[in-house]
C-alpha cells in the first residue's frame, strides 16, 4: 500500500476546497492511488515536459502526481480544474 503525500501548496488548495462532492471525489481518487496508482480507470503517465509523472481525472479536475517507488508514496504535486492544472 502506498502512502499519499501532499506538497503544503496541494495542501493548502485542498484545505480551501467547499464542494462536499468535489472533495469526496478527491478522496476517493486519492484512496484508488493508496491502492495501485500506476494504472486504473482515469490514470494516465504524463509525457513532453511532465514526463515521470501521472494524472488522476474526476469531475473536470485532475490530480498530478509522481510516485516514488523506493519508499512507497505517491507525492500530489497539484490539484486543479483541467483547465488551470498545466499552466
Amino acid at each position: 500500500m502506498f502512502k499519499i503525500r501532499f506538497s503544503r501548496v496541494v495542501q493548502k488548495y485542498y484545505d480551501s476546497l467547499h464542494d462536499e462532492k468535489l472533495i469526496r471525489d478527491i478522496d476517493r481518487c486519492l484512496s484508488q492511488l493508496e491502492q495501485n496508482p500506476f494504472s486504473g480507470k482515469n490514470i494516465k503517465k504524463l509525457k513532453g515536459q511532465y514526463k515521470g509523472y501521472y494524472r488522476i481525472t474526476t469531475d473536470g479536475y485532475r490530480i498530478v502526481y509522481r510516485i516514488e517507488k523506493g519508499s512507497m508514496t505517491v507525492n500530489i504535486v497539484s490539484i486543479g480544474p483541467r483547465g488551470d492544472i498545466y499552466k
